[in-house]
């Protein structure tokens, strides 16, 4: 009545309880002791009656049996001396008045289950008198309940099996669970599940439950091990020791489980597969294990079958779908190059590959035009294969049929060198288009034998999707490339008419001719007048830039062009002893003259990476665009240089203005090397050298970019240099690369070793060298160009005229101070002399009066003695002294003359005026004649004298004073 309700042990208890109560209660055992025996002895529970102390004082016969011994042999025993074998039960219930719980006795086959029940016994006044034990055998009820789980449990794999095959999961995860779910049913640790495989009649292991994952991919052949044997039988088979058993498989040698079991899995009457089931325990799989399993592996085959038929109709409507997403992605550009990426892109979906190509005929070719997954895609895009030819394209393209080389590099020995080492199998399916091959796509992979009929299958529809798509892109390619023609031709007199810069036009017709004829590398080179050389003027493409940015007209194919004015188209640039590779990927090259009426000024060049890649079509528009190009070229560069002239006009009349602003030196030389940095522009450093007239050297007197320690040691002789020798030679100097000119000074520091260019100029100032101007590139070789250089060497003789300006001034404004200081000096000296002056006008006087009178006398009676007779005196005696009286009366009246001027000085009022210092020395020596004449003296003058201000007279005085002194103290000649 009360289900899952098991009513046992509640009727166990109460009877025993009854039992116990009726004993002791009503004293049973000694008034009654036959009812003793009907109930006790007869009980198929055991019952132990133990006193307080613990001891064996009563038990019937069946746990006698139990715990294996006569009653006679326990009574009055202590129970732990009599369970001595089960020490775990005697410490676990010796004490324990009252319990209840189920214990396990005995070993192997002779162990039992027992209920073990555990109550107090009192006396009549309720004391404790001991306790009774009540053993009953659960051991069946036990197994039976154990045998119902079991089957619940596999019922509940069944059903959830059931419940995977309705819910449609995944194969991966439906195998899963089903090895899962097996070894949960008969408790194995490990599991296994191999799929049979019908081409090859042999097993390969698909999935494995805790086991090693590496262990998937195992093969067995029929007959080969435990599952092997399970193949060859078809019937479940299990072993207790695997690795002892002699029928094992040596690839799972050393592998960890010992008892192992397999059952077949079949479906329809055919073999799916075997379940595997492992243990790394020892245990044997019964029968009941087996017959369970069996019960298991048909609703399990069910749901592998149905997950199967679900995964190919699934796969079946991914294909469809994944075409018609292909298709839709191929067809949704008109452009050719775009269409044969996307084929490449869109056919990995359908067909998963290592690499692929699109090959499309022409002219007796198959010829690579679009390449996916290669080493080096590039390398292949522009090969080539004949047809027909010793290549298996041309099975595809003969047979009108897919072809699978399992083994290609066996087949075909050229696959086993580059680009296509890597290819072991491959697949060719033919382009058709209303009947007609237009090429093939080549499907590769680095496995052996990797392609099926299923591959042929899914690449065969969208090749034809393909196919069209393909005609339809170069259908419309030609279109195009009609309208891009006409378009080029007018983008190009868009720009002349738009624009007059010429980067400007040329960019714009580089682009043009990339949107046009798609080329890898443009480059328009135009003809130097003041090298004769060709240079690049505009590129674009050139990885890394163009190689020969300068070049000899006649050097490589646009020399050659330029020479002779005649275009090239070149298919192979290799075969072509001219060319002189500025890409070294390039392949096929096209150049035309750029000529206005009968003179070459350049070449249009373009380049390919691909083979053939332009045709006399193109050689035929270029040739068209080369000629207008040329027009417009010529017009902008005659603009260019007017403008050029402009702009230098202007930068030299602002320049000009800005470094003559101030005179103040220093800020001079800022402005002018500031400025020659902003006006050139590929300068990014600069020094200005001044010759350092007591040393000798040019050194830094001004710089931008530079170090104090560079500054400090960039010192140099002329001559010395490169600086040393503009400043020597008077020459402006271009420098492409610093280093290797024999003419640089190494200098060793960081700074100086990452120049790469340099512009030098001198500056010259009346036909002098007073110093030069450098400016420095630290990024690129060839930097500046003669347009700089004249530039800069006009810029730099008007700031040498600045410079050398601004030095007189210097120079003035030191002089200025100079006689200030003299004339403070002056004035002092003057002030020092007033006081004396004043003593000596008094002293002047009085000398003078003193010496006129007897000078009087002296003059007056030479002259009467000279009208007297002086018939006593000889003739040269008389004329030696009235010479020497009148001599010296001059004499004396000069000084006194002297003194009466220096006395008058302090009084007379005298203007300071210019003098006429030349006249005042001759006169000072005419009035020192005689004396002159005496001592035989030479006074060397100079030619020009400098402008001064004074008052003659004393400054005659003055030169009077001086000469006499230095003739009568210099000495007399020999």
């Amino acid at each position: 009545p009360f289900p899952h309700l098991d009513l046992t042990p509640f009727a166990f208890t109460l009877s025993g309880l009854a039992v116990a109560w009726g004993l002791f209660r009503y004293r049973l055992l000694d008034i009654v002791p036959v009812a003793r025996d009907a109930v006790v002895e007869g009980m198929s529970d055991g019952v132990i009656v133990l006193d307080a102390q613990n001891r064996i004082v009563d038990l019937n016969p069946a746990a006698q049996r139990i715990i294996g011994r006569p009653r006679a042999g326990v009574i009055g025993q202590p129970a732990p001396q009599v369970l001595s074998d089960r020490p775990d039960l005697i410490e676990r219930y010796l004490d324990v008045a009252e319990a209840q719980a189920e214990i396990v006795l005995g070993e192997g086959e002779a162990q039992r289950v027992y209920d073990l029940r555990i109550s107090p016994l009192h006396s009549q006044r309720g004391r404790p008198t001991g306790r009774l034990v009540v053993l009953r055998d659960i051991t069946e009820r036990k197994q039976a309940e154990k045998e119902i789980r079991r089957w619940a449990e596999m019922m509940a794999a069944l059903h959830e099996t059931a419940l995977d095959l309705v819910a449609q999961r995944a194969l991966p995860d439906l195998l899963q669970a089903i090895v899962a779910r097996a070894t949960g049913l008969l408790k194995a640790k490990q599991g296994a599940i191999y799929f049979y495989r019908p081409a090859t009649d042999d097993l390969e292991l698909t999935l494995t439950y805790n086991l090693d994952p590496d262990l998937i991919g195992v093969v067995l052949k029929r007959g080969e091990g435990l599952s092997g044997k399970v193949l060859e039988t078809g019937r479940p088979m299990a072993v207790d020791d695997y690795s002892h058993w002699e029928g094992r498989s040596a690839q799972y040698e050393g592998i960890g489980f010992t008892a192992c079991v397999a059952v077949p899995i079949s479906w329809g009457g055919h073999l799916l597969g075997v379940l595997n089931l492992l243990d790394d325990a020892p245990r044997t799989f019964s029968s009941a294990d087996i017959t369970l399993l069996e019960h298991f592996t048909p609703l399990a085959a069910a749901a592998l079958e149905q997950t199967r038929l679900l995964e190919e109709e699934r796969a079946r409507r991914r294909e469809a779908e994944t075409l018609r997403e292909a298709t839709a992605a191929v067809t949704e550009t008109l452009s050719l190059n775009e269409r044969l990426k996307r084929i490449l892109e869109q056919l990995d979906r359908v067909v998963p590959y290592d690499s692929a190509s699109v090959q499309l005929l022409r002219d007796g070719y198959l010829e690579i035009v679009g390449g996916r997954g290669f080493p080096e895609p590039e390398a292949v895009i522009g090969l080539r294969f004949p047809v027909p030819g010793d290549n298996p394209n041309t099975m595809v393209v003969l047979e009108r049929r897919p072809v699978i080389l399992a083994d290609v590099q066996a087949s075909h020995p050229p696959f086993r060198e580059p680009p296509h080492s890597h290819i072991r199998s491959w697949l060719g399916v033919p382009l058709i288009v209303q009947d007609r091959v237009i090429g093939i796509l080549a499907v590769d992979s680095v496995e052996l034998d990797h392609f099926d009929e299923g591959h042929i299958r899914l690449v065969t529809p969208f090749a034809n999707q393909v196919a069209m798509a393909i005609e339809n892109a170069r259908l419309y390619e030609e279109a195009r490339q009609r309208a891009a023609e006409l378009r080029i031709l007018y983008e190009v007199a868009a720009a002349a008419m738009t624009s007059v810069h010429l980067d400007e036009i040329l960019s714009r017709t580089m682009l043009a001719l990339q949107e046009t004829l798609r080329p890898d590398d443009i480059a328009i080179l135009l003809v130097e007048p003041e090298t004769n050389e060709l240079v690049i003027r505009a590129s674009t493409g050139f990885p890394g830039g163009p190689k020969l940015v300068r070049r000899f007209i006649g050097v490589g194919i646009p020399g050659w062009v330029v020479q002779t004015g005649q275009p090239v188209l070149l298919a192979d640039v290799r075969e072509d002893k001219r060319y002189h590779a500025c890409d070294p990927d390039t392949r096929s090259e096209l150049c035309v003259p750029l000529q206005v009426g009968e003179r070459v000024i350049g070449a249009l060049n373009l380049e390919s990476r691909r083979l053939a890649a332009f045709s006399e079509e193109d050689l035929h528009l270029v040739s068209i665009l080369a000629g207008n190009l040329a027009a417009v070229i010529e017009n902008a560069r005659l603009y260019e240089e007017s403008q050029r002239r402009l702009r230098e006009m202007n930068s030299l009349l602002r320049i000009s203005r800005d470094v003559t602003a101030t005179l103040e030196l220093n800020e001079v030389l800022r402005r002018v090397i500031e400025i020659a940095i902003a006006t050139i522009g590929p300068a990014e450093k600069g020094t200005l050298h001044l010759l350092d007239e007591g040393q000798k050297e040019l050194t830094v007197r001004a710089s931008v970019g530079f170090s104090p320690a560079t500054v400090a040691a960039a010192r140099f002789k002329p001559g010395e240099g490169y600086t040393g020798w503009v400043f020597a030679h008077q020459q402006p100097l271009i420098i492409g690369n610093v280093k290797a000119d024999p003419r640089t000074k190494p200098i060793d520091l960081p700074e100086v070793h990452e120049e790469k260019s340099a512009l030098c100029v001198p500056l010259i100032v009346r036909g002098r060298a007073i110093g030069t101007l450098t400016l420095d590139n630290v990024t690129r070789y060839d930097a500046f160009t003669p347009d700089h250089l004249d530039l800069l060497t006009i810029f730099a003789n008007q700031a040498a005229v600045a410079i050398e300006n601004a030095r007189l001034y210097k120079q003035a404004q030191q002089e200025i101070a100079e006689r200030r200081r003299a004339e403070e000096v002056l004035r002092q000296y003057t002030a020092e002399l007033e006081a004396r002056n004043e003593e000596l006008d008094a002293f002047a006087h009085t000398v003078a009066h003193d010496l006129k009178n007897p000078v009087a006398l002296v003059i007056g009676f030479a002259e009467a003695l000279e009208r007297e007779d002086y018939t006593t005196l000889s003739d040269d005696e008389l004329r030696h002294y009235l010479h020497t009286i009148a001599h010296n009366v001059r004499k004396m009246s000069s000084i006194i003359e002297g003194l009466l001027l220096l006395a008058e000085a302090r009084t007379a009022e005298v203007t300071m005026e210019p003098l006429d210092t030349a006249r005042l020395v001759v006169e000072a020596q005419r009035r020192l004649a005689d004396m002159i004449e005496e001592y035989k003296a030479e006074i060397v003058l100079p030619e020009t004298w400098p402008m001064a201000l004074g008052y003659g007279p004393w400054v005659e005085e003055v030169w009077v004073n001086y000469l006499s002194n230095a003739i009568k103290y210099g000495g007399r000649p020999p």
